[in-house]
């Protein structure tokens, strides 16, 4: 969900859209063929932002997780079981292919 978060924002970047949908997609692809564990490619691995970035975007994001933290109870049991996390990237992987 962290690499959906650019694509709710209003504001509309070039080049966002990609960097979503590329870490998106192979997440999405590990979790429906069942992976215990995520990988991303060590291409992915080893990109950084700067620091003053990343704070910034943290800072910004912050209070609306807060937020939306308050609002939320445990996750449902059903929701972390193998079948749920293929279905889940099923789901997750096909939403952008509409855009």
């Amino acid at each position: 969900m962290v690499f959906s978060i650019p694509e709710v924002l209003p504001i509309t970047l070039p080049g966002l859209t990609a960097a979503v949908v590329i870490p998106t997609a192979i997440i999405s692809s590990q979790l429906i063929r069942g992976k215990r564990e995520i990988r991303l490619p060590d291409a992915l691995l080893k990109r950084s932002i700067p620091r003053k970035a990343f704070a910034a975007a943290v800072g910004a994001i912050l209070p609306f997780l807060e937020r939306a933290e308050r609002g939320t109870r445990a996750r449902w049991g059903w929701a972390s079981n193998p079948v749920a996390k293929r279905f889940l990237g099923f789901f997750f992987g096909s939403r952008g292919k509409s855009d």
